[in-house]
Protein backbone atom coordinates (compact mmCIF):
# COMPACT_ATOMS: atom_id res chain seq x y z
CA UNK A 1 0.00 0.00 0.00
CA UNK A 2 1.49 3.34 -1.03
CA UNK A 3 -0.68 5.67 1.06
CA UNK A 4 -3.01 5.02 4.00
CA UNK A 5 -6.68 5.33 3.13
CA UNK A 6 -9.37 6.38 5.56
CA UNK A 7 -13.10 6.85 4.94
CA UNK A 8 -15.78 8.37 7.10
CA UNK A 9 -19.26 7.93 5.63
CA UNK A 10 -22.16 9.91 7.05
CA UNK A 11 -25.84 9.39 6.34
CA UNK A 12 -27.86 6.48 5.08
CA UNK A 13 -29.64 5.80 1.79
CA UNK A 14 -32.53 3.32 1.56
CA UNK A 15 -31.43 1.95 -1.80
CA UNK A 16 -32.28 -1.75 -1.47
CA UNK A 17 -34.89 -3.01 -3.91
CA UNK A 18 -36.76 -5.07 -1.33
CA UNK A 19 -39.16 -6.55 -3.89
CA UNK A 20 -36.22 -8.12 -5.75
CA UNK A 21 -34.01 -8.82 -2.72
CA UNK A 22 -34.27 -11.82 -0.40
CA UNK A 23 -34.33 -10.36 3.10
CA UNK A 24 -35.57 -10.80 6.65
CA UNK A 25 -35.61 -8.69 9.78
CA UNK A 26 -36.20 -9.42 13.45
CA UNK A 27 -38.71 -6.58 13.54
CA UNK A 28 -40.33 -7.61 10.26
CA UNK A 29 -39.63 -4.12 8.93
CA UNK A 30 -36.87 -3.09 6.53
CA UNK A 31 -34.91 -0.94 8.98
CA UNK A 32 -31.25 -0.92 9.98
CA UNK A 33 -31.13 -4.61 10.98
CA UNK A 34 -32.12 -6.31 7.72
CA UNK A 35 -30.41 -9.63 6.95
CA UNK A 36 -29.91 -10.21 3.23
CA UNK A 37 -29.52 -13.53 1.46
CA UNK A 38 -29.63 -11.67 -1.87
CA UNK A 39 -29.36 -7.89 -2.20
CA UNK A 40 -30.45 -5.86 -5.21
CA UNK A 41 -29.64 -2.14 -5.26
CA UNK A 42 -32.18 0.19 -6.90
CA UNK A 43 -30.08 2.68 -8.91
CA UNK A 44 -32.89 5.26 -8.85
CA UNK A 45 -32.86 5.22 -5.03
CA UNK A 46 -29.07 5.44 -4.90
CA UNK A 47 -29.26 8.49 -7.15
CA UNK A 48 -25.93 10.18 -7.81
CA UNK A 49 -24.35 8.89 -4.60
CA UNK A 50 -21.04 7.20 -5.29
CA UNK A 51 -20.46 6.01 -1.72
CA UNK A 52 -23.02 5.47 1.04
CA UNK A 53 -24.18 3.30 3.91
CA UNK A 54 -27.25 1.21 3.18
CA UNK A 55 -30.15 2.33 5.42
CA UNK A 56 -31.61 -1.17 5.52
CA UNK A 57 -28.37 -2.57 6.95
CA UNK A 58 -25.87 -0.06 8.30
CA UNK A 59 -23.07 -2.64 8.09
CA UNK A 60 -23.18 -2.34 4.30
CA UNK A 61 -21.01 0.23 2.62
CA UNK A 62 -22.11 0.60 -1.00
CA UNK A 63 -19.83 2.19 -3.54
CA UNK A 64 -19.89 2.89 -7.24
CA UNK A 65 -17.37 1.16 -9.53
CA UNK A 66 -15.63 4.53 -10.06
CA UNK A 67 -14.83 4.64 -6.34
CA UNK A 68 -13.71 1.02 -6.36
CA UNK A 69 -11.36 1.65 -9.27
CA UNK A 70 -9.92 4.76 -7.59
CA UNK A 71 -9.23 2.76 -4.42
CA UNK A 72 -7.56 0.03 -6.44
CA UNK A 73 -5.48 2.58 -8.42
CA UNK A 74 -4.30 4.05 -5.12
CA UNK A 75 -2.70 0.70 -4.40
CA UNK A 76 -4.85 -0.11 -1.40
CA UNK A 77 -4.78 -3.86 -0.92
CA UNK A 78 -6.64 -4.20 2.40
CA UNK A 79 -10.17 -3.69 1.06
CA UNK A 80 -12.35 -6.54 -0.13
CA UNK A 81 -15.03 -5.76 -2.71
CA UNK A 82 -18.17 -7.91 -2.95
CA UNK A 83 -20.86 -7.51 -5.61
CA UNK A 84 -24.21 -6.51 -4.09
CA UNK A 85 -25.93 -9.64 -5.36
CA UNK A 86 -23.23 -11.82 -3.74
CA UNK A 87 -23.20 -10.04 -0.36
CA UNK A 88 -24.87 -11.91 2.48
CA UNK A 89 -25.44 -10.40 5.93
CA UNK A 90 -27.04 -12.71 8.47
Amino acid sequence: MRHPLSLCVFGLIAAADLAKSDWSSTSGKPTTDVSFDHLVIDPARAGDALLFRLAENVNALVLHQHVRHAIQRAGTDTVRFIAAESWVQI
